[in-house]
C-alpha cells in the first residue's frame, strides 16, 4: 500500500521545500509518495528543475502567491484550501497524509506504527506533551471514509466564513462530532514540535524523534534560519555547486551540533496559549467552554506578534 504525502507551497516556501527534498532524498519511496500542490508557476518550475520525478499539482491562486504569515487573511484562505483539498482526495477515495515541509525527518513517515489507530477516520498530531487532545494540525492522516469526509465538509464550511485557526477548530470538531467521526491522536513524541528540542537540548541524532516540526515561528524565513543554526539545514547556500549539502543518511552517525534552542517571542506566546489550553482541558466544565466557545473563536482570544 502506497501512502500519499501532500505538501503545499508557493514561491516563498521554495527554500524550505528544497531543504526537505534534500533531507529525504535517500529515504526509499518518500519522494515517490509525495505530491506538491503549488500556488504559482515559479514554485512548480523550481521543483521540476531539480526533482523532475516528483509529482506536482499546480493551482494558480493569485491571492496565495505572495508571502503571508500566521493570522493574516491569506493564511485563512490557505486553511480553507487545505481543507478543500482534503475533501477532494476523500471524495476520490484517496487516503493521504497532510504534511508540512518545515519538519526534520529522521525516518520516513511510514516508519510510524499507527496500527493501534486502524479504525480511526483521521489520525492527528498533538500540540502538547500534556495528556490532552489539542491538535497541532501540521500532520494528519485522513482515511477514505464517510466519517472523514463529513469532518472536512463541516470544516470547510466553517472556514469559508469564520475567522479561526484550523487546528483549533479541528480540535473542537473532533470532540463535538465524536458520534460521526472517529478521531485519533498520535503520542506527542511521534511528531513533536520545537518544544521537544527545548526540553532535550543535548539530544544526539539517534535520539531524535522520527519527525520534528519547526512550527511556531510567525515568519517563514525564521523557521529555516532556526533549522540552520541547529544543524537541520540540508540545502546548500546560494551559489554552491551542489543543491544539497550532504547525504542525510550520513548525518545520523554524527554527533549533533550543539546549539541552544532559543525561544522567540512567537514561541513564548504559543507557550502561554498552550498552557491555558492544557489547563482548561484538565477540568470538565472548562473543557466544554473550550470546545464550544474558545477554540472555534480562537483568533479573537489571541494576540500574535
Amino acid at each position: 500500500f502506497k501512502e500519499n504525502y501532500v505538501f503545499m507551497l508557493n514561491k516563498h516556501a521554495i527554500d524550505m521545500t528544497m531543504n526537505w527534498l534534500c533531507m529525504t532524498k535517500e529515504m526509499e519511496g518518500v519522494h515517490d509518495s509525495s505530491l506538491f500542490v503549488t500556488m504559482d508557476e515559479i514554485a512548480s518550475e523550481k521543483i521540476n528543475e531539480h526533482w523532475p520525478r516528483v509529482r506536482v499539482l499546480q493551482l494558480d491562486i493569485d491571492s496565495l502567491k505572495d508571502s503571508f504569515n500566521y493570522g493574516e487573511g491569506p493564511y485563512q484562505l490557505f486553511y480553507l484550501l487545505r481543507s478543500n483539498l482534503a475533501r477532494a482526495f476523500l471524495r476520490n477515495n484517496i487516503t493521504f497524509w497532510m504534511t508540512q515541509q518545515d519538519t526534520f525527518w529522521r525516518a520516513p513517515l511510514s516508519s510510524l506504527d499507527i496500527s493501534e489507530f486502524a479504525g480511526a477516520d483521521i489520525i492527528f498530531d498533538r500540540a502538547s506533551p500534556a495528556n490532552v487532545t489539542f491538535i497541532a494540525g501540521g500532520y494528519y492522516r485522513a482515511r477514505s471514509t464517510s466519517g472523514a469526509l463529513r469532518f472536512f465538509d463541516e470544516l470547510s464550511d466553517a472556514l469559508s466564513w469564520w475567522y479561526t485557526p484550523d487546528n483549533a477548530f479541528m480540535s473542537s470538531l473532533c470532540r463535538r462530532r465524536s458520534d460521526s467521526t472517529k478521531c485519533a491522536h498520535l503520542p506527542f513524541d511521534a511528531i513533536p514540535n520545537w518544544k521537544w528540542l527545548y526540553d532535550h537540548p543535548a539530544a544526539e541524532w539517534s535520539q531524535l524523534p522520527p519527525l520534528l516540526q519547526f512550527d511556531g515561528e510567525t515568519q517563514l524565513g525564521g523557521k529555516l534560519e532556526t533549522m540552520r543554526k541547529l544543524g537541520f539545514k540540508f540545502l546548500a547556500e546560494p551559489g554552491s555547486a551542489e543543491l544539497c549539502v550532504q547525504k542525510s543518511v550520513n548525518r545520523l552517525g554524527e554527533r549533533r551540533k550543539q546549539a541552544e534552542f532559543r525561544l522567540s517571542l512567537a514561541h513564548a506566546q504559543f507557550c502561554v496559549y498552550q498552557a491555558i489550553v492544557d489547563g482548561l482541558y484538565s477540568f470538565g466544565p472548562s473543557s466544554l467552554l473550550l470546545d464550544y466557545v474558545i477554540l472555534p473563536a480562537a483568533h479573537f482570544f489571541m494576540l500574535t506578534m
